[in-house]
């Protein structure tokens, strides 16, 4: 007898969402990711022993499209976009590969968030000094969080220190 193949890893994701909120904040940041080892488009599953000795859990997701910057960084940059959980409950965080996000800890930032064909919308941001500027956190995740479970397709725009406000797309 065989075993039925795993379903895609985009089910996997909607399986764990669906139920609601507590199971969807089983995925959460994944800070330690290697993200020129992940395909676009396949969401990478981990956890880790979390602050208060329970398991976090995290999906994370490379996007499609590189953006080319300038000195001094001259690299072809990646985004992740890491959904997760923790005891401190859902968390949606975005890394840069290289470059610097510009997110003030004391004032926070936005960038730009569109699913599927819908409308470019506000995305409220947050940096914090322990992350680095390659790191920002949605101020909101279970908003975000439910949108991309119906989602196809995400577009992420955020400023860059010397880059404009590249898009990243992630095919999800």
């Amino acid at each position: 007898m065989t075993t039925p193949p795993a379903p895609p890893a985009r089910s996997r994701l909607r399986r764990l969402a669906l139920p609601g909120l507590a199971v969807l904040a089983t995925i959460v940041a994944a800070f330690a990711f290697d993200a020129a080892r992940a395909p676009s488009g396949a969401w990478t599953y981990s956890t880790e022993k979390g602050a208060e000795g329970g398991e976090d859990r995290f999906a994370t997701l490379l996007s499609s499209n590189r953006v080319r910057q300038k000195p001094p960084y001259e690299a072809e940059t990646t985004m992740e976009l890491i959904v997760g959980q923790t005891a401190k409950g859902p968390e949606v965080t975005l890394r840069v590969s290289s470059g610097q996000l510009m997110c003030p800890s004391y004032a926070g930032c936005a960038g730009t968030v569109r699913f599927d064909e819908g409308p470019t919308r506000e995305l409220r941001l947050e940096g914090f000094l322990q992350s680095g500027t390659n790191t920002v956190f949605v101020k909101e995740p279970k908003p975000f969080i439910a949108a991309l479970t119906k989602a196809k397709h995400v577009t992420i725009g955020k400023p860059m220190l010397g880059a404009g406000t590249p898009r990243f797309e992630f095919a999800v």
